[in-house]
């Protein structure tokens, strides 16, 4: 657990009144979410027609915004215990 003390997040976990108990590393998940948002935006009318113009315009606002952003992040999913 050493190597996340430096982590962006665990200052605001320990100012909100929490303890990281466990940290679960999720290698897989970026890849996971970069080729769904690739999807998304290669059919992006089947989106429209699918699933309706607002649904898909946010969607796509999503991918547009995360995507450029994914390469080199790291995903965790934190247990956390209030103090």
């Amino acid at each position: 657990m050493s190597r996340l003390s430096g982590s962006r997040w665990r200052g605001q976990v320990e100012e909100a009144g929490f303890d990281v108990e466990h940290v679960d590393e999720r290698p897989h998940e970026p890849a996971f979410w970069h080729r769904l948002y690739r999807l998304w935006l290669a059919h992006a009318d089947d989106l429209r027609r699918e699933l309706g113009q607002d649904q898909a315009d946010s969607m796509l606002f999503e991918a547009g915004r995360v995507l450029p952003n994914l390469d080199g992040r790291r995903a965790v999913a934190l247990t956390l215990r209030r103090r």
